[in-house]
Formats: C-alpha cells, sequence, structure tokens
C-alpha cells in the first residue's frame, strides 16, 4: 500500500511542475521506486523469518531445540498390595469391655456456652502394670445449686483379660468441676501418672500415691484462677528433667453468669466466640 500511494504522489508531481520541476518529479519517482524495491527485499527477508519461526526453526548461527513432546505411551503401575491404600476397619467395643460412660453436657434452655465444647480423656497406665487405663471427665450442670447431685468422671482401670473397671469411687478423686480435658504426666518424678484436669471454674491437679489413690495437690498450682479452661499438656520445654504444664483456656464466661446471646428470633442460643473475649493460656 505504501509504494502505491508513492507511486502515485510521483506521478503527481511530474504533471504539476514543468521545467525544474519536472526534473525534481523524475528524481522523486527514482527514490520512490528504489525505496519500494528495498522495501520489497526487506519484507522477502522477513518472511522468511516467519516461515522459518512458524516451523520451528532457528538460524544456524543458534542451537537448534525440540520442544515437541515425545509420544510415548504412559505406563500404568501395577496394582499391588503396596500400592492399595487400606483403612482399618473400627468396630464399637465400648461396651463389650466394660466402658459405660455417657458424657453429660448439661444441655439446658439456658444455652450456655460451655454445653458446646464437650468433655475429654486420657490414657494412662496409673498402676503400672503394663496396661493402659483410661480416664473419662464428666460435665453436669455448669452451675449446679447447692444441693445438686454430683455426676462423677470415670477412671476405668484395665484388667488382664482386656475388661475395664470402674475404681473412680475407691481412688478419692474428687474433681466435681464441668470437666473438659485430660493430661496425664508423672509431674514429681516418682514414677507414677499424675492428672491433670481442665474445667469450666476451678481446674485440678491429683497425684497420683501409687497404690491406686490420689491426692489433691491444686496448691503446687501457683497463679492458678477459675476460668474456663479446655486442653492441658504436659512437657519440659526448658529440658530441666521436670515436667512443666500448659493450659489451653477458651473465652473469658461465667456460666453462672452468662451473656446474653440470642438468634434471629430472639431465642436463647449458645454464643459464639466471636461473642465472647479470649481466656489467655495458663
Amino acid at each position: 500500500m505504501q509504494c502505491r500511494a508513492r507511486r502515485v504522489f510521483a506521478e503527481l508531481t511530474v504533471s504539476s511542475f514543468t521545467g525544474n520541476g519536472c526534473s525534481l518529479g523524475l528524481l522523486l519517482v527514482s527514490l520512490l521506486i528504489a525505496g519500494c524495491n528495498s522495501q520489497k527485499d526487506s519484507g522477502a527477508d522477513a518472511a522468511k523469518l516467519i516461515k522459518a519461526d512458524s516451523s520451528g526453526g532457528l538460524p544456524e548461527s543458534r542451537p537448534k531445540f525440540d520442544f515437541r513432546p515425545k509420544d510415548v505411551p504412559r505406563k500404568t503401575p501395577p496394582v499391588t498390595a503396596a500400592t492399595q491404600i487400606a483403612f482399618p476397619d473400627l468396630v464399637d467395643v465400648a461396651a463389650a469391655v466394660g466402658i459405660r460412660h455417657v458424657y453429660d453436657n448439661g444441655a439446658s434452655p439456658r444455652a450456655l456456652m460451655v454445653e458446646s465444647t464437650g468433655g475429654g480423656c486420657g490414657w494412662l497406665d496409673f498402676d503400672r502394670d503394663g496396661l493402659v487405663d483410661l480416664y473419662l471427665t464428666q460435665g453436669g450442670d455448669p452451675c449446679p445449686p447447692a444441693d445438686a447431685r454430683w455426676v462423677p468422671d470415670s477412671l476405668y482401670r484395665q484388667t488382664v483379660g482386656g475388661q475395664f473397671i470402674d475404681v473412680f469411687a475407691p481412688s478419692a478423686l474428687q474433681d466435681e468441676g464441668f470437666g473438659h480435658g485430660v493430661a496425664a504426666g508423672d509431674w514429681n518424678n516418682d514414677g507414677f501418672d499424675d492428672l491433670f484436669i481442665a474445667n469450666a471454674g476451678v481446674s485440678r491437679l491429683f497425684l497420683n500415691l501409687g497404690d491406686g489413690t490420689w491426692q489433691d495437690a491444686g496448691m503446687a498450682l501457683v497463679g492458678a484462677r477459675p476460668v474456663w479452661s479446655s486442653t492441658p499438656a504436659w512437657g519440659d520445654p526448658d529440658r530441666d528433667g521436670d515436667l512443666d504444664l500448659y493450659v489451653c483456656n477458651y473465652a473469658i464466661y461465667d456460666p453462672c453468669n452468662p451473656i446474653p446471646c440470642l438468634d434471629k428470633d430472639g431465642i436463647p442460643s449458645i454464643c459464639h466466640p466471636r461473642n465472647v473475649e479470649p481466656e489467655p493460656d495458663l
């Protein structure tokens, strides 16, 4: 299109001028023709490059790479026992082995927030007979009246035959709180696992006396206060050989004086964690 337009411009120049104008016009014609030839050559070179690019080739001075994937059939590994995922077949045997604990979350029309988190359990070998035993927390009424019947926790001792016997009553464990979490660990290094029970209210620490009974050791918890505790854990972060205790607390919430939380219809409902302030851990 450019060469054609320039030729028309050159013809107009020749017809419009005479004398020197004609000579000037002829000079323009020759220059325009030379320019068209030059552009034609450049276009041919560009076409060669485009043709080379479209075919996947490169100039001889550059290395050639073949990026086309090889047409190789994909091999499927054989199915063996090692490649198959085996899921365990779990069967509820609690009743068959003597465990009949039922957690009471204290559900009531008050819709208290502590009802939603449930209880906890912990495995330990409190009598050091080589068989693991089981401790289960209990809830009940989070704010019981003075004459309320206490719903006890459960401590199941495993026997040689694989059965479990609840020995909570003779163990002298006296945890009457609204239980959530359990952590077992030998905090006094006497070889027997001790127990920390995280409650919504007053949490408890029990020392294992080694004869099947326990002693309240709450006085050892320096700085303890009645808060909503949920998950405890024993560890030795300072590596001094003595167990330390971390207690994860939930929220600043008093079940005896709860903040009111209502649903869209104005009916009391369990508060969302965003409705309360978090309780710092210990």
